[in-house]
């Protein structure tokens, strides 16, 4: 997905992922970011939803609220 190819500028490589109609799981590896995972991840939501709202010719929300690692 092309909204997460600035990852890698930003310290963090994206090993494998998985779309959900609400939610994405990535496996990510930090390499000395200047990022938190916090915001990586909020700056993911944001490029992404673009993109695929873009693609899909919709607008508003996809992804839920928050966030968390279990």
């Amino acid at each position: 997905m092309p909204c997460w190819r600035w990852s890698a500028k930003a310290g963090w490589l994206v090993g494998e992922a998985t779309m959900m109609p609400d939610h994405v799981h990535l496996l990510i590896r930090r390499q000395n970011a200047d990022y938190s995972l916090r915001d990586i991840l909020q700056r993911f939501k944001v490029r992404s939803v673009r993109w695929i709202n873009q693609e899909l010719g919709r607008s508003g929300r996809l992804w839920q609220g928050d966030w968390f690692d279990r």
